[in-house]
């Protein structure tokens, strides 16, 4: 029917660009990883799940607000720590947010 061949994944749209170490998609983004990490530590008390009840569930009577928390937290942690990235390149999602020489946003995909 198909071919084992075809790609499905993301590189068949985004081609070289995913595979680059050097690129948007290469690199781990170790800050966000570690607001990640954060953020799901500091949801733990507030967890109401059947493998765990945490203290501060338990006190709101079962309440699971855990999700709420690590919303606040993780928006607040990679706001302050990070920054606001897409402001700073001109709200690209792929481009290094480089200017041209017009001091335009370079807009090209993979641009080194």
């Amino acid at each position: 029917m198909g071919s084992a061949n075809v790609n499905y994944g993301v590189s068949r749209f985004l081609g070289p660009l995913y595979f680059r170490t050097d690129g948007v998609y290469g690199a781990v983004n170790w800050k966000t990883l570690a607001i990640y990490i954060l953020t799901i530590l500091v949801e733990i008390p507030f967890v109401n799940t059947t493998l765990y009840v945490g203290p501060i569930a338990t006190f709101l009577g079962g309440a699971d607000i855990a999700w709420i928390i690590g919303l606040i937290v993780a928006s607040v942690v990679y706001y302050v720590w990070v920054g606001r990235p897409i402001m700073r390149t001109g709200g690209y999602a792929l481009g290094d947010g480089r200017r041209d020489q017009s001091g335009r946003y370079d807009k090209t995909p993979g641009t080194v």
